[in-house]
Formats: structure tokens, sequence, C-alpha cells
């Protein structure tokens, strides 16, 4: 059972000296700009989806895609709905470059992405299970930690976080609505 305090959205002022401030489009592009990613009309992903604009995905890179995003911005930033078909809409998402080409930076600061004051037990459970299997831990707990980057207008699909996770969101730029039921 959760605790009454946590059956609600916590919000926590962003800290001044946060170390991911400045992973914004243009980090990502000047660091990983090459590496490839899928990027698909309805987020997160389902292996069951219908062929057609609900279950389009199309592989490319990330500079690719920050482009597309900036496209989007510039041309159809009221996402008007004559416009779909020409502008479609299309998020990367579940990206993994911690567990990549950023791992050594996140070993250096993996403890510092959570919000402050916060007791996350899932290094501890992490841990253990990657010593039950001979595992490294860091590398494990890495792809706990996702890149979502979304042009104006991309939509998730309603969903839950799979085993009724917790959810820690770091917004870096730009803004997102969520709707959230008890």
């Amino acid at each position: 059972s959760v605790p009454e305090g946590l059956r609600s959205p916590v919000l926590v002022d962003k800290q001044r000296d946060w170390t991911a401030r400045l992973w914004n489009m243009q980090f990502f592009v000047r660091e990983f700009g090459e590496d490839q990613w899928f990027c698909c009309s309805r987020c997160p992903r389902a292996q069951d989806d219908a062929e057609g604009i609900d279950g389009f995905v199309v592989e490319t890179t990330v500079e690719e895609y920050v482009d597309y995003v900036k496209l989007i911005q510039r041309m159809d930033r009221k996402c008007i709905e004559e416009n779909s078909i020409a502008f479609p809409r299309l998020g990367l998402d579940g990206w993994l470059p911690f567990s990549a080409k950023l791992f050594p930076l996140f070993v250096s600061c993996w403890k510092q992405l959570s919000p402050p004051n916060i007791k996350d037990l899932t290094p501890r459970w992490i841990r253990l299970f990657a010593n039950t299997f001979n595992m490294d831990w860091q590398e494990a707990l890495a792809r706990y930690y996702e890149i979502s980057i979304r042009a104006t207008g991309t939509i998730d699909r309603l969903h839950t976080q799979m085993n009724g996770a917790h959810l820690w969101l770091n917004q870096i730029e730009g803004r997102r609505l969520f709707y959230l039921f008890p």
C-alpha cells in the first residue's frame, strides 16, 4: 500500500546546480548526433499497434530528429488539424544514451539526477539483482534512465508505468501537459 502523502504528484523546484540542466536538445545533437533511434506516432510504442498512422515508426538519427522538432515548431506550432499529414507528430521516446556513450557521465552523476531529499531504493534493488546475476549494477541501473525528445503536439497514449512503478520526470526544456488519474 502506498503512503497517503505519495498518492499525488510531488513537484520539486528546479535545482540551480542540477547536473542535467544543460542537457538540452543541442547537447544531445553535439554528443549523439549520429546515434540511431526509433521515433513513433504513439508513445510508448506497443507491439500490437495497427498499421497506419497509429503504428507509424521511423528510424532516424538524433540530429535529424532535433531538426524535425525545430521544423515543426517553426511551421505548425499550433498543431492545426489540416497540417497533420504534412507535419505528422512523432516522438523519440525511451532512448537509452546512459547505457552506451554517456555511461561514464552517468557513473559520475547518477546520484544527483533524482530529486533532493528523496530516498530512492532503486539502486539498492538493482545492486542485489545485478550481484545475483553477475552483472555490473551501474550498467543495469543506467537502463532505467531514459531520454524522450518530443516535437510540439506529440502525445502519449494513456498508460501506467510498468509494474506500478513510480516515475521521476525531469523536464529540461519546453512544456508538457499531464492528465493524472488516481
